[in-house]
């Protein structure tokens, strides 16, 4: 175990705690409680910037998950490109995916899905073909991801990072496929543009950037503040009780509503000034395993399972 993890704030059944940590969640009177699931961003967040975990990082996780205390990855990825991180974790609970687009049980089974309307979807690759021709349109539906041209520098670069295998739109059965969500890939003065721009003629759309050069586009419901609230709700976690961490703008919403919501200190200057706590190590140094040192956690929820029972039947709406 890390050094920098020997005070890490658990309370166990008798109510004992670490040294140090910024306190729990209120209740009457003002008394602190301590928390009782984390969620997490992966990129930027839990990876490095040379997408690894760090050793730090998977003790860290590894430990409170051992102590009972659910972490669940809330990512912009696809599922397939979650679970090697879920593994490596040797975490076993529900993921968010797309965004909030999609949620996975314990078990990888879908239980909630939002999906852009697929007119919708074709009508925005057209337009962003004629009117921002330098800029990459992909769709992702479950565990595929379909692309105009697979050789694309950009589209090779996500699919390394990923471990994704592009489809070309124009493969047998695509156009029928399902579409979770829409990412644009471009450059940085390109993708603030559409970021201005799209939500203004899809506002029944969710439209967030998730980096400097990725817009994602999908279902108006799908953020994953509202994820968040689904799993805390199926599962009763008060929300008041999860910690979330993230890094972009795209998790904004996650950390606003988390009873501690914590940006890293690699965000943006608007994301960290728009949420309560940061980091005081960024991605590159086991910033996430670092703050977890040094707040109060409880492993309440140690008797939840998290399977399909859990949840409202499966959804699937446009």
């Amino acid at each position: 175990m890390a050094a920098g993890l020997a005070a890490v704030g658990f309370l166990d059944q008798t109510g004992l705690a670490g040294k140090r940590h910024w306190g729990g969640a209120k209740r009457g009177g003002g008394k602190m409680e301590p928390y009782l699931a984390v969620f997490s961003d992966i990129d930027g967040t839990l990876l490095d910037s040379q997408h690894r975990l760090g050793q730090e990082t998977v003790e860290a996780v590894r430990r409170i998950v051992a102590a009972g205390v659910p972490f669940v990855l809330v990512s912009a990825r696809a599922p397939a490109a979650v679970f090697p991180i879920q593994d490596e974790l040797a975490v076993a609970t529900p993921i968010v995916a797309y965004g909030g687009a999609l949620v996975l049980d314990q078990d990888r089974r879908p239980v909630h899905s939002l999906l852009v309307p697929q007119t919708k979807a074709r009508e925005i690759h057209s337009r962003l073909a004629r009117e921002r021709p330098l800029v990459t349109v992909t769709f992702y539906s479950h565990d595929d991801w379909l692309v105009d041209d697979t050789s694309h520098p950009r589209v090779v670069l996500e699919a390394k990072i990923t471990s994704l295998t592009p489809i070309p739109f124009d493969s047998p059965g695509a156009e029928d496929r399902v579409v979770h969500k829409i990412l644009c890939l471009g450059d940085p003065g390109d993708i603030a543009a559409l970021a201005e721009e799209l939500p203004e003629r899809y506002p029944d759309l969710s439209i967030f950037r998730s980096s400097q050069v990725f817009l994602e586009i999908m279902h108006g419901d799908a953020t994953k503040a509202n994820a968040v609230h689904y799993l805390c709700q199926a599962l009763r976690l008060p929300l008041e009780r999860v910690v979330a961490f993230g890094d972009n703008y795209n998790d904004v919403d996650m950390l606003q509503q988390a009873g501690l919501g914590v940006a890293m200190a690699n965000a943006p200057a608007e994301v960290r000034d728009g949420v309560g706590r940061v980091t005081e190590y960024d991605n590159d140094h086991d910033g996430v395993a670092r703050f977890l040192a040094t707040i109060p956690l409880i492993s309440a929820a140690t008797s939840l399972r998290f399977t399909r029972a859990s949840f409202p039947p499966p959804e699937g709406k446009e």
